[in-house]
């Protein structure tokens, strides 16, 4: 499966903050969690107040899904980034085999 999270971030954050803590916690994911088996971060490269400013991709088993929401990493990028978001958004995705 492939689940992603969109942000909106707060005026007062950059997606520069936000990519090198992505850097220093997602990164470390796919090696501490066997089911999770890639993350990417991408920027909106298009600035229009109607488009989310970041997507975090990771592809995982379901198993890894429940085992990454939980775990520290993700919950340290999500204590550190919580007061700059002003808008996320999730979706999952299943992959056909």
């Amino acid at each position: 499966m492939k689940h992603f999270v969109l942000f909106k971030l707060e005026a007062d954050y950059s997606a520069d903050c936000m990519q090198e803590l992505f850097n220093c916690t997602y990164t470390k994911i796919p090696a501490e969690i066997d089911g999770v088996t890639h993350v990417e971060f991408h920027r909106n490269i298009i600035c229009r107040d109607c488009n989310m400013d970041i997507m975090i991709i990771v592809s995982c088993s379901e198993e890894g899904f429940y085992q990454y929401l939980v775990h520290p990493l993700h919950k340290q990028f999500a204590e550190e980034t919580k007061d700059h978001i002003a808008l996320r958004v999730s979706f999952d995705l299943a992959e056909e085999v």
